[in-house]
């Protein structure tokens, strides 16, 4: 919260980029970004900023790897 302050003061605007470590599946994402977008929300609203972020998720084990196609279609990036 401190930063996000200090950055509005300098007329800076910051764009987080959210990673999901070892992920499995598509679904595991899903909820996952869902919860993140509830709290991400809830941050931006106590800060009053419309904020933004970049969802993406890690792909370390073998299963996501098999499964990069499904994954790739819930997060914006690897």
């Amino acid at each position: 919260m401190q930063a996000a302050c200090q950055c509005r003061r300098a007329s800076l605007r910051v764009r987080p980029r959210i990673m999901i470590p070892l992920v499995m599946d598509a679904g595991e994402l899903r909820l996952l970004r869902r919860l993140t977008q509830e709290t991400a929300e809830a941050v931006f609203r106590q800060d009053g900023d419309g904020g933004g972020y970049e969802f993406g998720a890690m792909i370390e084990t073998p299963r996501a790897a098999l499964l990069a196609g499904e994954i790739a279609e819930v997060c914006g990036f690897f």
